[in-house]
């Protein structure tokens, strides 16, 4: 027979498998394996609550699920999301809708990237936007404040102070 235990996660260490130590049902519980979801991996942090499952051995328990309602999202049925206490989140919500949020910085690192849009696509970037073709003139076409009209010899009146491409 398998028994459950609630408990607080009081520290974890990771490697090639994953273990924790936390108290719960007055015991304490150290250097039990963790194990989580094939493709996910997560750091759980000191006070997350954890379900311990043993089949009759407290000494041979394992961490099977790990939760912080201290930073969890509020959802709609059917959502799901990947976050981190900090805000940053991966939601794929209703309505065919994916949202991504950082709080700094989001990198996509690929050989190639593809987006095909059939309705309207809107960047917006307070500091600017950059193309950079790494110079096989993949940028070509980008007029910038910098192009010279060649009717007036004046910077193009069309340019755009903010896009700014390299050919």
């Amino acid at each position: 027979m398998a028994n459950f235990i609630r408990a607080i996660i009081t520290r974890v260490t990771n490697g090639k498998i994953q273990r924790a130590d936390a108290e719960g049902d007055n015991r304490e519980f150290t250097n039990k394996e963790s194990w989580g979801h094939y493709g996910f991996a997560s750091n759980p942090l000191k006070g997350s609550e954890a379900i311990i499952i043993s089949a009759g051995n407290w000494l041979k328990s394992l961490v099977v699920a790990t939760e912080d309602r201290r930073y969890r999202p509020a959802l709609q049925p059917g959502e799901v999301c990947i976050y981190t206490d900090e805000g940053d989140m991966i939601k794929i919500k209703r309505g065919r809708q994916i949202e991504i949020t950082g709080g700094n910085k989001v990198t996509v690192t690929t050989m190639n990237l593809v987006a095909n849009c059939t309705g309207t696509a809107t960047i917006s970037a307070a500091g600017g936007i950059t193309l950079d073709g790494a110079g096989n003139g993949t940028t070509k076409g980008i007029v910038t404040a910098d192009c010279v009209c060649a009717f007036t010899g004046a910077p193009h009146p069309h340019g755009s102070a903010t896009i700014k491409g390299s050919v």
